[in-house]
């Protein structure tokens, strides 16, 4: 991971940190990575497309403005859905999960790209 990369990632998370709640932080920052800084793009990837909505919806912006003020230069974020730091190949996308529901003896589909939480 290159320098600017990493001190961009950094200021965002160290200043993001200081204004949210430690759950709100640890809820949508846990587990992203950065995964390139590129033609004032900077593109994290996230593990679930849960998590990439809500920080489409609720923080884009801010990361935005907070990534450009480090960089000196204005910066987009691109959200990805990532496995263990790499963007997703068209060959890694799982096809639905089935499951039998007894009761009724059908199947239903499942979203492999949602994951349940028990909290």
């Amino acid at each position: 991971m290159s320098t600017a990369i990493q001190t961009v990632w950094e200021s965002v998370l160290s200043t993001l940190k200081s204004e949210l709640s430690y759950t709100s932080f640890e809820t949508w920052f846990q587990g992203i990575v950065p995964l390139s800084l590129e033609d004032q793009a900077l593109t994290i990837g996230v593990p679930d497309a849960f998590t990439k909505g809500g920080l489409e919806r609720r923080f884009k912006k801010r990361i935005e403005d907070v990534a450009s003020a480090s960089y000196r230069q204005p910066i987009s974020l691109i959200v990805e859905v990532s496995t263990n730091g790499h963007p997703p190949s068209s060959s890694s996308v799982e096809s639905p999960v089935r499951i039998l529901a007894p009761s009724m003896g059908d199947t239903l589909s499942l979203n492999p790209e949602l994951s349940l939480i028990h909290i």
